[in-house]
């Protein structure tokens, strides 16, 4: 996070609303409305980016991935 600030923000960005387009898409096919699709969109895009960040700043990353942390030191 501290060396690149702004690929963390844009990585936890992109997971966020990556993960909730498929709510979009199956709630427009299925003819749902599209407000309240969105507010289930917006609400798991911010729980996935809380996740993310709790992630990250945890270590769990790190442990997980020890290769590619190692890499970026």
């Amino acid at each position: 996070i501290r060396r690149d600030p702004k690929f963390f923000v844009a990585e936890t960005l992109t997971m966020g609303v990556l993960s909730s387009l498929p709510i979009i898409l199956i709630a427009h096919l299925r003819g749902h409305d599209i407000a309240e699709s969105a507010t289930s969109a917006v609400t798991l895009c911010l729980h996935v980016a809380f996740v993310h960040v709790g992630f990250q700043l945890s270590g769990i990353y790190s442990e997980l991935f020890p290769k590619s942390a190692a890499s970026a030191r």
